[in-house]
């Protein structure tokens, strides 16, 4: 049995809202976690160099009463 292309219009346009509607409502935790390289540079510079296992990064420290948390630069 086909359907019409009425049919089929209505249920792309119930798929396109559906799928409209998950994608504004997604999230992601932006967190990854690395190991300390070198910080030789934490105390002049607020910065200590890390690693993922796969890229090395400049990882700031964004709050002096929360060093655990840093800001990655890109």
């Amino acid at each position: 049995m086909a359907l019409s292309q009425e049919a089929v219009q209505s249920m792309l346009d119930a798929m396109k809202i559906v799928s409209s509607a998950q994608m504004h409502n997604i999230s992601y935790d932006e967190t990854i976690v690395c190991t300390i390289t070198d910080n030789s540079h934490a105390k002049q510079e607020s910065y200590y160099t890390v690693t993922d296992g796969s890229v090395r990064f400049k990882a700031y420290v964004t709050s002096a009463e929360d060093t655990t948390k840093y800001k990655v630069d890109d």
